[in-house]
């Protein structure tokens, strides 16, 4: 039975894009897929640079031809292919699905594995693994076939891509070339690909959409169906993701595979006891039995909480007799669990984790057979390459990891959880870490976590397409990657916007301060010089593409970062400008209503890990640029004693005066100041877990005040208690904690004459 239908741009994948076609009248797409160039007249060409001519004036010749028995992703593959070249050339490719190909095979493309003509050429698919594929043409017949329908999948991303040209930038942005002639050289048709790292995923921004994935041939699918992340379901054609990585849990889950608390020790389990071993091996089998009945395969995480462990007796001897690393004992609890889980359901994998306490390897074990050690350097200095400089201890641990373990995942960071639209210059050093990394080959997955569960943060879909990119083939220059998508996404804008990595990459060189995935608003390079010169880039970056109405939106969500910086240290870049004798002005009214706009943009849900709301983005941001107000006595203040064990907390960026606040966890704690005057004001915080402050007034006790928000939110520079119409002279204040949440505060007060 033979079937033949025609398909437009517009049924690619059952999703509406956007495209942005780049019109090339007279011109013939190279082989590399990145350049457009003039049709040359007839030369000599090498055999294998015989150039194919796959359409020409709207007109084709070609099929695309694939085996009646075929699945959904091949199907699917072909069609694709189908859609974008005729959105190259305007000619329509038609596809044939049959068990026998048609008569004249000169003019095909042939997609898959389970058709006579890719079975006569005799393909060694052994080395492929499930996302390799090969590409060969015999005279002018062309075939795209994996070992595995996603290899498939991938092979036709792959000359969409990589040959032609095709652009998936981002979810709602793709760049598709037009050419009146279209060839490709023979040789760029023929080879095997392969990618490095078997499992590859970006947990962020487009990476979110499944047909983005698969277009960037990302094979990661876990975590995206936590309920946390607005990701749409994947259609059924291109439903295919990588298993190599055993799936759930997504953050920790040694509680919920041994539920006896009795069994609980430190904040994770008793790992040595039998009893322990047998719950969680049962817990396991039950689980990947219930998954293998859906159809999945057997494999789940096994992994320690997302906390630190101070261990059981037994477990802390075990770690000592194995170089005193605490994964020592956690690695023989699975290493046991997985042979037990194995007696019942033979192929079981499970992944475990080194992360915070259990980062550092044993001496004298290794992870066994069928597990997957999730390797996670949250402590690092993400200035650097994962391999050098201050990284070097870290980096032996995961070039040991790599030494003693068959399988290897490195889970990695490439945002700031404290606030993700500020600037994270990371951009060129991770591509140091992943090329280090590609140096193991027990290293087989990457998983690079950005902001999971937010929508809008800093450079997020420049990220996941670099690093999709890298993952494949590590040795890439990352610099031309970087410069490609600038120039595809920001259009007119891009050098500017390039001119403006380089500026804060530098700054982060001259700081020598590092980055962590947790600094302040506060870090040495952000500095006045620094963001002064930043500012001026992205004005004319915005200025640059305003009758571009995509550009500009898109430079408008970036310009994020660069605001929220200069709104929240804009008194302290006043001062500074003061003494230098600049003239320099934060506009800070105008600043802040752009801001509103460039939050709107950028389509901002959450700004920082586990919290934080637009809404309350924007109330943090007016209340750390509102006009210093010098009357205010710092809770740093030599007026004020403090009696009691007090601590300073310092480089908040949650609104406090002078950025800083003092607080106590004791009951009883004060805080008293003696003034002249006829009123004072009482600064603190208010907050969820702020405790009420007892108040005497010379020596009279005035009450309780609550210091807690009725909605849970952060209210910085709070009044809590002020008096007014005190007969003018000297007067004594005290505050104390009442001890009824975990955190008493002081931010300052202020005196009325």
């Amino acid at each position: 039975m033979t079937s033949t239908d025609s398909f437009s741009s517009n049924n690619a994948s059952g999703v509406t894009r956007r495209r942005f076609l780049s019109g090339a009248t007279g011109l013939a797409v190279t082989a590399a897929g990145a350049t457009l160039e003039p049709q040359t007249a007839a030369a000599a060409v090498s055999p294998a640079r015989r150039p194919i001519r796959l359409a020409r004036k709207g007109r084709t010749a070609y099929r695309i031809y694939h085996g009646a028995a075929e699945g959904l992703v091949v199907r699917q593959a072909a069609e694709e292919l189908a859609s974008y070249l005729h959105g190259i050339t305007s000619a329509t490719f038609d596809i044939v699905s049959a068990d026998e190909p048609p008569a004249d095979t000169s003019t095909l493309l042939v997609v898959g594995r389970a058709n006579p003509l890719t079975t006569a050429t005799r393909i060694d698919f052994t080395g492929l693994g499930e996302d390799g594929f090969a590409l060969r043409t015999t005279g002018s017949t062309v075939f795209i076939a994996g070992a595995h329908p996603r290899g498939t999948l991938y092979g036709a991303y792959w000359v969409l891509d990589r040959l032609l040209g095709v652009r998936w930038f981002a979810a709602d942005a793709t760049t598709i070339p037009h050419a009146v002639t279209l060839d490709v050289a023979s040789d760029k048709l023929n080879g095997d690909h392969v990618p490095r790292f078997r499992y590859r995923q970006i947990l962020a921004g487009s990476g979110s959409d499944p047909a983005y994935r698969q277009h960037n041939l990302l094979n990661g699918a876990r975590g995206w169906d936590d309920g946390q992340i607005d990701a749409p379901p994947a259609p059924a054609s291109i439903n295919t993701w990588s298993p190599y990585w055993p799936a759930d849990p997504f953050g920790g889950n040694f509680h919920v595979m041994v539920p006896d608390q009795s069994l609980w020790a430190g904040g994770q389990l008793q790992c040595m006891a039998p009893k322990t071993r047998s719950m969680a091996a049962d817990s396991l089998i039950k689980t990947l039995k219930e998954r293998m009945a859906r159809g999945e395969d057997p494999s789940f995480g096994f992994e320690q909480q997302d906390a630190g462990w101070t261990p059981d007796a037994a477990s802390r001897a075990f770690a000592d007799q194995h170089g005193g690393a605490l994964s020592a004992p956690v690695l023989d609890l699975v290493n046991d669990v997985v042979s037990r889980v194995r007696k019942q359901v033979p192929q079981a994998r499970l992944s475990t984790q080194a992360y915070l306490f259990s980062f550092p390897p044993p001496t004298g074990i290794a992870p066994a057979d069928g597990v997957v050690m999730t390797i996670a350097p949250i402590e690092a200095n993400f200035a650097e390459s994962h391999f050098t400089g201050s990284n070097q201890k870290s980096g032996g641990h995961i070039r040991d990891w790599c030494g003693i373990a068959k399988d290897v995942v490195l889970w990695d960071y490439v945002t700031n959880f404290s606030c993700y639209i500020q600037p994270f210059p990371d951009w060129w050093t991770v591509a140091d870490s992943i090329r280090g990394l590609a140096r193991y080959p027990a290293a087989q997955g990457y998983l690079g976590q950005s902001a999971w569960d937010a929508r809008g943060s800093e450079f997020v879909n420049l990220r996941v397409w670099v690093l999709s990119r890298l993952l494949w083939e590590p040795h890439l220059d990352v610099d031309p990657l970087i410069r490609e998508f600038l120039k595809g996404y920001y259009g007119p804008a891009s050098s500017l916007i390039y001119l403006y990595m380089r500026l804060m990459r530098e700054s982060v060189n001259r700081s020598k301060s590092g980055l962590t995935l947790y600094d302040s608003v506060k870090a040495e390079f952000l500095n006045f010089d620094t963001m002064r010169h930043a500012d001026v880039l992205m004005a004319r970056a915005s200025d640059t593409v305003r009758r571009h109405p995509d550009f500009a939106k898109r430079v408008q969500a970036l310009r994020l970062g660069v605001d929220y910086v200069v709104l929240m240290r804009s008194n302290e870049y006043l001062r500074i400008a003061a003494e230098r004798g600049i003239d320099w002005d934060p506009d800070r009214d105008n600043r802040l209503e752009r801001f509103k706009a460039e939050i709107s943009a950028a389509g901002l849900t959450r700004y920082r890990e586990g919290r934080g709301t637009p809404e309350e983005l924007l109330t943090l941001v007016t209340n750390m640029s509102a006009p210093a107000d010098p009357s205010i006595i710092n809770d740093d203040s030599s007026q004020i004693t403090y009696t009691g064990a007090w601590q300073v907390s310092a480089g908040r960026s949650l609104g406090d005066h002078n950025d800083d606040v003092h607080y106590t966890l004791t009951t009883g704690d004060s805080a008293t100041i003696t003034f002249t005057g006829t009123g004072i004001d009482y600064y603190a915080p208010k907050h969820d877990d702020t405790s009420s402050a007892q108040v005497t007034l010379d020596g009279v006790d005035k009450g309780e005040y609550a210091a807690r928000s009725s909605d849970g939110t952060y209210q910085p520079r709070t009044v809590i208690y002020g008096v007014r119409n005190l007969p003018a002279g000297q007067h004594t204040l005290a505050v104390a904690n009442v001890g009824n949440a975990a955190f008493f505060t002081v931010d300052g007060f202020k005196i009325i004459t």
